[in-house]
């Protein structure tokens, strides 16, 4: 009991001083609440900008090859249908009824065809396209800050009040039963004595931590979370 009494107390004690951890470091907060700031913004941005949808032909007439406009130097050329197929032309859209310009595909999710089309990003609800990717450049980089931060905070806090706890608080009973089976076993079990202060020394060490870990939920759910946010972006 008084071993479980002296846990419980060194793990208030430790869990006491979570808030002055977690505003000791000025330098941190800053760098949450920019980085936070930057991926709510982006992460909007990126949901309701116009990724760059190439309106579709509701006509159900296969329209024409379309022409490559006059430049400076064939401004008194007549026109020429561009370039079909291979990786520079144009494709045919049987949905969209369309020819889509070069690094333009058709977005199965939102069922249209994207100019310069990336990706669907479920986080962001929105298609990746022409109009929207430094938005979501912004967002990727932003999210990253935020999780090394948050992450590198959580194990800070978690490692900083396991270094606070004292192991006298957790082991002086266990001492006391140490010295007290040596007064037993003799000076001739001087190999198996120094054994087993190895592992109760040992088991000790992860008492202290369980204590730690379980005083801080809070801490190590997030740390937790943002490494597997972090692993699915």
């Amino acid at each position: 009991e008084n071993r479980s009494d002296d846990g419980s107390s060194a793990a208030e004690n430790a869990t006491s001083s979570v808030i002055q951890h977690w505003t000791t470091h000025k330098f941190t907060i800053f760098i949450s609440i920019i980085a936070s700031i930057l991926s709510l913004i982006s992460l909007w941005k990126c949901a309701i900008i116009d990724p760059g949808i190439i309106p579709p032909n509701p006509s159900p007439v296969r329209p024409p090859v379309p022409m490559q406009p006059p430049t400076a130097t064939n401004s008194t050329e007549p026109p020429r249908p561009v370039l079909i197929g291979g990786p520079l032309g144009y494709r045919y859209c049987t949905t969209c009824n369309i020819h889509r310009p070069p690094r333009s595909k058709h977005c199965n999710s939102c069922n249209v065809c994207v100019s310069k089309f990336d990706h669907h990003c479920p986080w962001v609800g929105n298609c990746i396209g022409e109009r929207n990717h430094r938005w979501f450049f912004v967002f990727l980089v932003s999210v990253a800050i935020l999780t090394i931060v948050v992450t590198g905070s959580c194990w800070r806090v978690v490692a900083e009040c396991l270094v606070e706890m004292n192991l006298e608080e957790f082991g002086e009973d266990a001492d006391d039963d140490d010295k007290h089976e040596n007064k037993h076993h003799g000076k001739d079990d001087g190999d198996n004595n120094s054994d087993s202060s190895g592992f109760q020394h040992e088991k000790l060490e992860l008492q202290k931590l369980w204590h730690i870990i379980s005083s801080l939920p809070i801490e190590v759910g997030f740390g937790l979370f943002t490494v597997l946010c972090a692993w699915s972006l």
